[in-house]
């Protein structure tokens, strides 16, 4: 029973026609919205998945993303996609979270790790995180986490023991020194709340702590932590295989 309602969305929302011709969408027309609903008309019924219920602003956030991820879906070779995952309800499912997500995120640096969470759903070895727990926590979490959370494996802070007396005012600022001096608002967000920030990823097991060899607690990345930031940051993944 439980076969026979999978298929149909299957045959209606064929999402991997739409991530083919995502693919190769048309160069010869300059409109986004024109383009991508181009794309859409050439699946039936997909209109309704991505813009029913939606204003214009909604429907306008929704092109944008789909036109970021035409762009880099360019650079994948068709074979490196799971087409039978495309084909499952679980990642309509997904899909469907992340078009819902998308269209209430103002934020470029967010809107990037929810099109790296799709590319890598379809193209990478299937994850022991579950990818909706991965998009609940992208929900839920400011991108000062995340940042943080990058910050401390690019260090390597994996362990106490790594981690000297100089280790907070090192933290702060490089953190801070990672960021696009266009970023100021985040910057001086993440000076703020900094420290906030370190708590609630240690609440929810991405960081943990110790005491370092100073004998003073200090945070470090939980194997969770990485995996999770080895699966937003798609870039990072792609230039350090």
């Amino acid at each position: 029973m439980a076969q026979k309602n999978i298929v149909p969305i299957k045959e209606v929302y064929n999402l991997q026609d739409f991530f083919r011709l995502l693919k190769d969408v048309p160069k010869n027309i300059s409109n986004t919205e024109t383009k991508i609903r181009a794309i859409v008309s050439a699946v039936p019924a997909l209109e309704n998945l991505l813009f029913s219920n939606k204003d214009k602003e909604e429907v306008r956030q929704i092109l944008r993303f789909l036109e970021d991820l035409s762009k880099q879906l360019e650079d994948l070779k068709e074979e490196s996609m799971d087409k039978k995952f495309l084909e499952s309800f679980e990642f309509y499912c997904i899909f469907k979270k992340i078009l819902e997500l998308v269209r209430f995120e103002h934020t470029e640096e967010k809107l990037k790790l929810f099109r790296n969470v799709l590319l890598n759903s379809i193209t990478c070895p299937r994850q022991k995180i579950s990818i909706v727990y991965i998009l609940n926590k992208l929900e839920s979490l400011d991108i000062g986490h995340f940042e943080i959370l990058k910050w401390y494996k690019d260090n390597k802070y994996i362990t106490p023991h790594s981690i000297g007396a100089d280790y907070d005012v090192i933290a702060l600022h490089s953190v801070r020194a990672d960021y696009d001096t266009n970023k100021t608002r985040l910057k001086d967000q993440v000076s703020e709340y900094y420290p906030s920030f370190e708590k609630d990823l240690d609440v929810i097991g991405f960081l943990d702590s110790a005491p370092a060899m100073d004998g003073h607690k200090r945070y470090f990345i939980t194997r969770l932590g990485i995996e999770l930031i080895e699966f937003v940051y798609r870039d990072d993944i792609e230039q350090n295989p």
